[in-house]
């Protein structure tokens, strides 16, 4: 029996396919990996491989959408009283990230960055998180959703972002990543009244 039997037999089966499917990934490159493969590193079928994920996508992604919906309520559950960047920051600060969850991140922001094909998956993801930031803005400044300023403002924000998570993968997770955010958000410091 190896080291990662106990591992395996702890975990769920959807939480050995998204282990399996970053390492893959992170080894061999997205495009080069299947399904197939990703269920036998996992130790199941590939039929089990879409009972939990549709696409080899979703396995890379794990749940990005709730992740996105629960870093929306962070950011209307901040005091009203709180500037736009301190209320941002505040929100990313909450999220509890386990040393398991960064290095899982590390390597999605590593396989996202290397893949052309994924550029799409990728502006995808940032149009809903600014679409999410956008409405949280106009709530705050009784403005609407399609505002100019506001969708500058939200668009500056998911791009400051995009550089935080660049630059804390370039540090390969060394550098504080709410920290980076912090510096960001006091460069891009929107205030819109």
């Amino acid at each position: 029996m190896t080291d990662a039997a106990p591992d395996l037999a702890t975990r769920t089966t959807a939480e050995r396919l998204e282990s399996a499917a970053l390492s893959l990934f992170d080894r061999h490159g997205y495009d080069a990996v299947t399904t197939e493969q990703i269920a036998a590193a996992a130790e199941v079928s590939a039929r089990t491989f879409f009972r939990h994920f549709p696409t080899k996508l979703d396995a890379l992604l794990g749940d990005v959408e709730q992740r996105t919906i629960d870093f929306a309520v962070r950011l209307h559950r901040q005091p009203p009283d709180l500037d736009l960047s301190t209320a941002l920051a505040s929100a990313i600060a909450e999220e509890e990230v386990t040393a398991d969850d960064a290095a899982a991140d590390l390597i999605r922001a590593r396989v996202l960055r290397a893949t052309p094909s994924l550029a799409e998956a990728v502006r995808a993801y940032e149009v809903d998180l600014e679409r999410h930031i956008g409405e949280w803005i106009a709530q705050r400044t009784v403005r609407p959703a399609d505002d100019f300023e506001v969708r500058v403002a939200a668009g500056a924000f998911v791009a400051a972002r995009r550089v935080v998570i660049e630059e804390w993968q370039r540090s390969d997770g060394v550098l504080d990543i709410v920290e980076l955010a912090r510096r960001s958000l006091q460069v891009v410091a929107v205030s819109l009244r």
